[in-house]
């Protein structure tokens, strides 16, 4: 009969002949799980060709500057969600478009409320839970200058302006304070022409699209560790983002003045600056002194959990979490002057 020993080395042996039998696949797997896992693979072509956008419930008009959504429900059906927005006549994520309002909230599609229902949206939570009057008039895709514009056009005697800053703003910024009239919105009619192509392109792929994109990323190493992604943000040039921002704010001086400006920044997480603050109330009393503003420090206001994993948005938590962080604000600012 076997040894004990005779036995321990057969088995011994089996473990070795099976584990390198098996290491291509346990290679394979392993790496596979670091891409996914341990870098930012998913997320940039999540948001490069995944995302399903809403550009079938845009239209373009000569109104303001672009594009606006149509009047009806939007369905939005992503990895992480399934939402429905509904916009009012005016293209607007509102449930009353008459409805008088004190406090108007301008932004790109974190102000809209990408990835959220339309209960869920910090605009509606201020009306529905903070009793506030609210207009939310944020729009996917807007800059600082057009969601002035928007504010301009449906101005109505409120009291406080929240206006929500993101990172990919900058650059529309700065061309705002470059161009004219007529050259800015031919560059914004342009970039809506490239949405729409981008959009029906990815459509025409089919689910064969991000499967190429995660292959083409993989063999040309287009991706990094999680940390290095979000650090990103920290080589951005704030003093430059907050100066082409003030610049643009300073040219609707007089539709601001009399009204509290409350400014914050949603820029997904691990965007979001540390020296957005200390930047950005630098520019404005410098471009626009005397107006009314706060800046928030989003960055140490919102966390991980306040966004989705791979979407750039805030989630319903997130947009719980900022109405709660704004009411104070609102309600210090709506309160009676001191005889």
């Amino acid at each position: 009969m076997p040894t004990n020993s005779t036995e321990t080395l057969s088995a011994g042996k089996r473990l070795v002949f099976y584990l390198v039998l098996l290491s291509p696949l346990l290679a394979i797997v392993g790496g596979g799980l670091y891409l996914v896992l341990g870098t930012s693979l998913v997320r940039e072509v999540y948001l490069a060709s995944w995302r399903n956008l809403e550009t079938p419930c845009m239209r373009w008009t000569d109104q303001g500057y672009g594009y606006k959504a149509k009047p009806g429900p939007c369905v939005l059906n992503n990895p992480e969600y399934r939402t429905v927005m509904t916009f009012d006549e005016e293209g607007f994520r509102n449930a009353d478009t008459k409805a008088p309002a004190d406090v108007v909230l301008i932004g790109d599609s974190h102000t809209q409320g990408f990835g959220v229902n339309d209960s869920e949206t910090f605009s509606d939570i201020l009306r529905t839970r903070y009793q506030f009057r609210t207009r939310n008039l944020g729009i996917s895709s807007y800059a600082t200058l057009r969601e002035l514009e928007s504010l301009k056009a449906y101005t109505g005697g409120e009291k406080v302006v929240v206006l929500q800053f993101c990172n990919n703003d900058a650059d529309e910024n700065k061309r705002a304070v470059e161009s004219t009239r007529e050259e800015f919105l031919a560059q914004v009619h342009s970039r809506w022409l490239h949405m729409q192509a981008r959009y029906h392109d990815n459509k025409a792929r089919g689910p064969i699209a991000p499967v190429l994109d995660f292959a083409h990323a993989i063999l040309k190493g287009d991706y990094r560790s999680h940390a290095r992604f979000e650090a990103r943000s920290l080589a951005r040039n704030m003093r430059w983002e907050a100066d082409n921002f003030a610049k643009v704010v300073a040219r609707y001086r007089s539709l601001l003045e009399g009204k509290k400006l409350i400014v914050f920044e949603s820029s997904g997480f691990g965007f979001n600056h540390p020296g957005f603050k200390p930047a950005f109330e630098a520019a404005l009393s410098q471009h626009a002194p005397g107006l009314d503003v706060a800046v928030l420090d989003s960055q140490a206001l919102l966390s991980r959990s306040d966004y989705y994993r791979i979407d750039d948005h805030l989630n319903a938590k997130g947009h719980e979490h900022l109405a709660q962080i704004l009411s104070p604000l609102i309600t210090d600012a709506l309160k009676p002057a001191a005889p």
